[in-house]
């Protein structure tokens, strides 16, 4: 668990921190003034489709909150993780490094989007937008989607016990 952070793996560490800040001083900011009753879920148009408490809100940050500990935690431990192909010795500490890259990227794009979508929900609560912005969830599947198949496409490389 002593391992030195640096280079690409910092700077994730540091997006998924200021993220989760964001997140939890957003709030903060705005409790007192949000409405009690604001837009808790949303359909795929981003249409708002369900009213809720504000508290609510802290849901959502409990989420960013445990997601954060949770990915932490279980980046100290890449020989635990259920790889779908055998772990060649050779390769063993790049398949580790690479999983460690790819849960602490999996942790910055999780805090980074209940950020948005809190930043959005409060922003609807106020009115000054009236649905979340499509191009969020585009973004979100996109993001996902391309952080695993870009973990998988570099793990999967010059790994011989992969190529058979």
């Amino acid at each position: 668990m002593g391992e030195k952070i640096k280079g690409l793996n910092l700077v994730l560490e540091i997006a998924a921190l200021v993220g989760l800040i964001f997140q939890l001083a957003l709030i903060i900011f705005v409790w007192n003034i949000l409405p009690e009753v604001i837009p808790i879920h949303f359909d795929f148009a981003g249409d708002v489709d369900q009213t809720g408490s504000k508290t609510d809100l802290l849901l959502l940050a409990g989420l960013s909150v445990l997601f954060y500990i949770g990915l932490t935690w279980l980046g100290y431990y890449p020989e635990k993780f259920n790889y779908p192909w055998k772990i060649n010795p050779d390769e063993r500490e790049r398949q580790y490094s690479l999983a460690r890259k790819f849960i602490r990227l999996i942790k910055a794009e999780s805090v980074w989007i209940f950020a948005v979508i809190s930043f959005q929900v409060v922003a609807v609560a106020f009115g000054k937008i009236n649905k979340l912005s499509p191009i969020l969830i585009a973004l979100i599947v996109f993001a996902t989607s391309a952080t695993v198949i870009g973990y998988l496409s570099l793990a999967l490389r010059n790994d011989p016990q992969c190529r058979r």
